[in-house]
């Protein structure tokens, strides 16, 4: 206790550098222990259900053209029909979405948001052993009419909201009777947020009813629980006879398909995937290497102070400390570092709490669990034990006579060793974090074949045909339109396959079906046309059946059934097109879309876009001249006074398209501040570095001077000292980042080059901000009077 004591009196003393081995470890345990508690929290998915080693989702896999592609939705009916086929499924369970970050709305009007409303069957809760608060799950999900709620949906309603009737304006209006309240699923759940769960005999009011279907309409996310003490390998025998018994077979390999099902542990739905494999061991090596940088930089200022300290260690051996008694010493002072460490590290994570929620995409208080904290003590441990063991060590070999005369080591070799891994981990984040930046870069602007500039939409799902109609032209009068246009599907957002065939021949094609337009969509989104003309039919014209298509249907279609360069006029039916199945006119082609993510390689197949008619379209898009407030404002009003009881919620195009690359730009974000944090620690070691070679070489340098030595040859000199550590170091920790990269980019389908070049500038700056950094303590010595420095010597 007393050695603490007086670690905790000597913490302001001056010469020992205290403040700066503080704050490097604060910084270090800040960063590091967040990155940690992220990579944890995106590796526990799901591993909190009770059975959570029992539990399975059916992934569909899907033969096209004789390419396999695995999936994580369903048809509806594959759950059940599989545990009809198998006696070692214990329940199964299906669910479906309905909307994303919508609004729902009660009796009285009130609106409240919703992060997620689905659909799912009576046995969901006996997959997801999810506390009830009220209600009976089997009863409410098996009856028309009615619902479950989240308990934060619940407070959202007013508390006790039992018998309550509520609705999903956006997607028909229909009204719900709230029957029961489960625990809110958290946050690590690829379940999370559904605010909402309806009851599976509801969905045909909402939509197609496809619950019991085994093929097409996989729109269904389908769990399994088997029993107890059973092998999952057992179910590949019971999947063979269900599709052999209940699939079409034959038709579907007539259409170029087949189907297959495979099952994976629900602990591997998320936390499997290679990109959140991927991303967990950079994220894990980033906090590795921040932690690693605090304490070199802490054992370097150690080892610097061998020399200052020596006396006082010499004394205490006098007095007949022994080895045990200046371990304890050293302990107590690392300890008494590490808990200030770690009392400002909460500090610095409270003050950066709306930052670090955004870059985990969570709320900070999810990142806290036993687990976590365990991992976080079990590191504070190991630095404790570092910071401990290496300073004792230097300690035990001062010798006494140190006491009496001046102690001569320098751990020259040590103090440059440590120097050398800190401006190799800075060099290795400044350059990742370049290259991540450029990645980044390339995604939020790359060409997407169409103009995102200027361009809002909003959703209005649920209204009539008509009022879209007044809204479309009240909005086109506004000063600052440009343009409007209504179309059913958005590029940025999930598309749909389907088949189409031509006139007199069975054979039917993969296509990727866009739905409905209005004429001058493609002049609003600013789409190339390649051939032909738009759709020449009038607004609301339901005569005049025609098709827009890709660039890429022209080329199937020529490789596959010899179609020349000129396709307009050719005629074709699409299989989920409603009127009656008609036959459709390409009238004209238009140049290769960018759908979803960049992330995700582009292997879907050619885009269609058909003429609306008097179709409903789900989205209205608008052009301004430019992106303001003032013209979102006046945007708002008119919605606002054409659909009074709705939520009208204005949505910037590139914002969403953006959205898409979140956990590209957090984790950018996170290398840049875990980069910034190095730096900051390996400019202040070099700092300590370069005051402590002033100080041992100072008659050296006075001695230059007498000799007639320059200032400029003296700064030369160190320059050169720090250079012969700075470079090689840099170099190497480009490569490794340029090796760490490398692995990054593999979950990108377009990606930039490692950009040697830009590596090299990288170099050329970080050695120019060190020696930026020390040339002041330098030219202050060089200039010093040589006469001063000898007396002092």
């Amino acid at each position: 206790m007393n050695n603490i004591l007086k670690s905790i009196k000597n913490l302001p003393k001056k010469g020992q550098r205290n403040g700066v081995r503080i704050l490097c470890l604060a910084l270090g345990l800040a960063i590091g222990s967040i990155l940690i508690a992220k990579v944890w929290f995106e590796q526990s998915y799901d591993k909190f259900w009770g059975d959570s080693d029992r539990i399975y989702r059916i992934n569909e896999k899907v033969n096209m053209n004789g390419v396999w592609g695995e999936y994580g939705q369903t048809s509806g009916g594959v759950a059940p029909t599989l545990k009809r086929y198998s006696p070692i499924i214990e329940t199964a369970t299906r669910y479906t979405f309905g909307a994303y970050d919508d609004v729902i709305e009660k009796e009285d009007k009130t609106k409240v948001r919703c992060e997620k409303l689905g659909f799912a069957d009576s046995c969901f809760f006996d997959v997801f052993d999810l506390k009830i608060i009220s209600g009976d799950p089997h009863k409410v999900l098996a009856e028309k009419g009615y619902c479950m709620i989240s308990e934060s949906m619940a407070k959202k309603l007013g508390g006790s909201p039992l018998g309550t009737q509520i609705s999903c304006p956006s997607i028909g209006g229909h009204l719900e009777t709230v029957g029961g309240i489960y625990r809110d699923i958290p946050a690590n759940s690829i379940l999370a947020n559904i605010d909402v769960i309806i009851a599976l005999p509801n969905i045909g009011k909402y939509m197609y009813d496809g619950s019991e279907g085994l093929w097409s309409n996989d729109r269904y996310i389908s769990f399994i629980k088997i029993a107890e003490g059973t092998d999952s390998d057992l179910l590949r025998e019971d999947i063979d006879k269900m599709i052999k018994q209940n699939l079409p077979i034959e038709e579907l390999k007539a259409s170029g398909i087949e189907l297959d099902f495979n099952i994976i542990p629900i602990t591997d739905t998320y936390s499997g995937t290679e990109n959140v494999k991927r991303m967990s061991w950079i994220l894990s090596l980033l906090a590795f290497v921040l932690l690693l940088c605090a304490v070199m930089n802490y054992l370097l200022v150690v080892v610097s102070q061998v020399v200052s300290r020596s006396k006082e260690m010499a004394v205490h051996k006098c007095y007949g400390a022994g080895k045990m008694e200046i371990f304890k010493m050293v302990f107590a002072e690392s300890l008494v570092h590490l808990i200030v460490s770690i009392i400002l590290a909460f500090a610095i994570v409270m003050a950066m709490q709306s930052k670090i929620t955004d870059l985990i995409g969570s709320d900070i208080t999810a990142l806290v669990s036993p687990e976590s904290i365990s991992i976080l003590g079990g590191i504070c441990l190991a630095i404790l034990a570092l910071t401990t063991i290496v300073p004792a060590i230097l300690y035990f070999n001062i010798p006494v006579s140190s006491a009496f005369r001046n102690y001569k080591e320098n751990k020259k070799l040590w103090k440059r060793s440590l120097l050398a891994v800190q401006i190799a981990l800075a060099g290795f984040l400044i350059c990742l974090v370049v290259l991540i930046g450029r990645q980044y870069s390339r995604l939020v602007n790359d060409d997407l074949g169409y103009n995102a500039d200027n361009l809002a939409y909003i959703s209005l799902s649920g209204t009539s045909f008509k009022s879209r109609g007044t809204a479309v032209k009240e909005l086109r009068n506004l000063s600052g339109v440009v343009s409007t246009t209504t179309s059913t599907c958005l590029f940025f957002e999930g598309v749909s396959g389907d088949l189409v065939e031509l006139p007199g021949d069975e054979t039917q094609y993969h296509i990727t079906n866009l739905y409905f337009a209005s004429p001058n969509f493609f002049e609003t989104m600013e789409i190339p046309i390649v051939q032909g003309t738009t759709f020449t039919s009038e607004y609301g014209d339901t005569t005049n059946c025609q098709v827009m298509v890709e660039r890429k249907f022209v080329e199937m279609m020529k490789a596959a059934v010899g179609w020349d360069d000129n396709v307009i006029g050719k005629r074709f039916r699409c299989t989920s097109v409603i009127d009656g199945n008609p036959l459709y006119t390409i009238v004209g082609v238009f140049d290769n879309l960018q759908l979803n993510s960049l992330a995700e390689k582009d292997s879907r197949d050619p885009a269609l876009i058909f003429n609306g008619g008097r179709h409903a379209f789900s989205n209205i898009l608008i052009r301004y001249d430019t992106i303001s407030k003032e013209n979102i404002q006046k945007t708002q009003e008119v919605l606002d006074r054409l659909y009074p009881d709705r939520i009208n919620e204005i949505k910037v195009y590139k914002n969403e398209i953006i959205d898409q690359y979140n956990e590209s730009r957090r984790f950018r974000d996170s290398v840049f501040i875990g980069g910034l944090v190095t730096v900051l620690v390996a400019l202040l070691g070099l700092i300590g570095y370069a005051n402590d070679e002033v100080v041992r070489r100072r008659r050296e340098i006075a001695i230059r001077k007498v000799n007639g030595a320059k200032v400029k040859r003296i700064y030369k000199m160190f320059v050169y000292d720090i250079l012969k550590i700075a470079l090689p170091s840099l170099i190497v920790g480009a490569t490794a980042a340029a090796l760490v990269g490398t692995e990054w980019l593999k979950q990108f389908s377009e990606k930039v080059s490692l950009g040697i070049p830009v590596f090299a500038l990288c170099i050329i700056v970080l050695l120019a901000i060190l020696i930026a950094t020390i040339t002041y303590r330098i030219l202050k010595v060089a200039r010093e009077n040589p006469a001063d420095n000898i007396k002092a010597e």
